[in-house]
């Protein structure tokens, strides 16, 4: 009675700040566990309105809504296709055919196109095979190698160019960015950025993109929240070097090569076992994790520049 006296008569609202989180959690996003977050302001941080309904006669009583689960990936589940982004991304074909990978396409996602800004440019660059396996509910890794960052090696087509791509096909293909994460580039959300770029696209731009969204399958529209666009990266000291890219496409893609390479790799590991290709997410993950590459899910996912923000305050 004293509970019911004190509620609202009428649905209201009220600010609250976020409560403190468990020690460890497991990320819906990346199926990792992340340590428990410092108090404090940040830029991943801040109010939260909430809806206070009046209170029912039957307390028993669950909203429909309430039970559905919550929309995530499963890595375990997740087929992979691999996609290779020219020219960097080539020296990861020696490392893919170690671990057993070797049916992979080519991508084109230019890191001066998002350095100048051009995203439209940029995904009317995408390959028709990326965006078809992407609105089919494929999780699709893209390998890069960067110079610029020395330390982790994240190309600017990774951190900036799969979080515009993974936002706009989510825009148009998903029903807008209820069900998806917020786009965060080094540390910062950009969702007004990124909207402002995507209201800026030419009629055709959306139009190309718009097009694929007849290949989501209605169980990937209904159980996923977005598509599963991931990157895989390291640092490379090979960026200026022209010849060795073309060297390295052709000795591993070329029709004779296959020949070549198998019978080199024979003689290394003729008392080995054969190695079985990854299939699903979780195997490609640690396979590559294995073998020196790192995973790279989205900007709200990476640490290196989150944790600058929340926990250090860092202009």
């Amino acid at each position: 009675m004293a509970l019911a006296a004190l509620a609202p008569s009428r649905a209201s609202t009220v600010r609250i700040r976020p409560t403190e989180t468990a020690r460890c959690r497991l990320d819906s996003f990346t199926h990792r566990r992340n340590p428990r977050p410092q108090r404090g302001g940040g830029h991943l941080r801040g109010w939260r309105t909430i809806t206070l309904a009046s209170v029912r006669a039957d307390a028993t009583a669950v909203d429909p809504a309430a039970g559905a689960p919550p929309r995530s990936f499963d890595p375990s589940t997740l087929s992979v296709r691999h996609f290779i982004n020219l020219k960097n991304g080539v020296e990861a074909i020696p490392t893919l055919r170690a671990v057993g990978i070797d049916d992979y396409a080519f991508v084109r996602i230019q890191s001066t196109l998002c350095e100048v800004g051009d995203m439209e440019k940029m995904l009317l660059e995408l390959d028709a095979n990326l965006l078809v396996s992407l609105a089919l509910g494929y999780s699709c890794v893209v390998y890069d190698f960067g110079s610029r960052d020395k330390k982790r090696g994240v190309p600017r087509a990774l951190w900036y160019g799969l979080e515009f791509t993974r936002f706009a096909l989510n825009r148009y293909w998903f029903d807008g960015e209820q069900r998806s994460h917020s786009p965060v580039l080094r540390g910062k959300r950009v969702d007004g950025v990124f909207r402002h770029k995507l209201s800026s696209l030419s009629k055709s731009a959306k139009k190309r993109i718009k097009y694929y969204r007849k290949f989501v399958p209605p169980e990937v529209r209904a159980t996923y929240p977005g598509v599963r666009l991931v990157g895989a990266y390291a640092a490379t000291a090979k960026d200026d070097d022209e010849g060795f890219y073309a060297e390295t496409l052709r000795g591993w893609c070329a029709p004779a090569a296959p020949t070549a390479n198998a019978a080199a790799v024979s003689v290394g590991t003729s008392t080995k076992a054969k190695v079985h290709p990854p299939r699903t997410e979780a195997e490609v993950a640690a396979a590559l994790e294995g073998a020196g590459l790192s995973m790279f899910y989205g900007g709200e996912h990476d640490e290196e520049w989150t944790n600058r923000w929340v926990h250090h305050r860092e202009a």
